[in-house]
């Protein structure tokens, strides 16, 4: 479901506070309640792998995994390796990916993978998700990358203790129901 993908990415970018997947990827990184579903399986590193898949199809994983297994290439980090296997599999540029969600990749696994064709269907869903983040959705389903829908629900009104604000009373204009 498109929707629940672009709910991953804008709730992780908005409730991270800045931090990386590596920093931020555990239920109890978060505080407790949040519109950010996370738990021991469904977190940030979840979507990174999934994301590819949508766009690549299964193959790709297949690729990444077996490539892991024989690579001998010593990484600065995981991060690093990860960010390699995806753009060799995918021929495409992945790095957009990885700094969406905060996470550096040495500029030397960076430069060649960003002279790759562009991740489309990927590059759409970050337009999107940084779309909804900054301007009212209502703008954001005109953009032509934005998924099909049937409607679009949104909150005015006062949350007397809203979790994604610390559980402080917040007046909300026009909220996206990302649920």
């Amino acid at each position: 479901d498109p929707f629940t993908l672009l709910h991953s990415l804008v709730a992780f970018k908005t409730l991270s506070n800045g931090k990386s997947c590596v920093d931020a990827d555990a239920a109890r990184k978060f505080p407790s309640g949040i519109s950010y579903y996370l738990d021991s399986y469904m977190n940030c590193w979840t979507q990174l792998y999934r994301i590819p898949l949508y766009e690549f199809g299964w193959d790709v994983l297949t690729q990444v995994l077996r490539s892991d297994a024989l690579s001998e290439i010593k990484y600065k980090s995981k991060t690093d390796n990860m960010a390699d296997l995806y753009c060799k599999a995918t021929k495409s540029n992945m790095i957009p990916l990885f700094n969406f969600f905060n996470i550096e990749v040495s500029p030397s696994i960076a430069k060649p993978c960003k002279e790759q064709k562009e991740a489309k269907g990927i590059a759409n869903y970050i337009k999107v998700a940084n779309c909804i983040m900054e301007k009212d959705i209502m703008e954001c389903v005109k953009m032509p990358e934005f998924p099909e829908y049937k409607g679009i629900c949104r909150f005015t009104g006062v949350c007397n203790k809203n979790p994604d604000q610390g559980n402080k009373k917040t007046n909300m204009e026009n909220v996206v129901d990302h649920w």
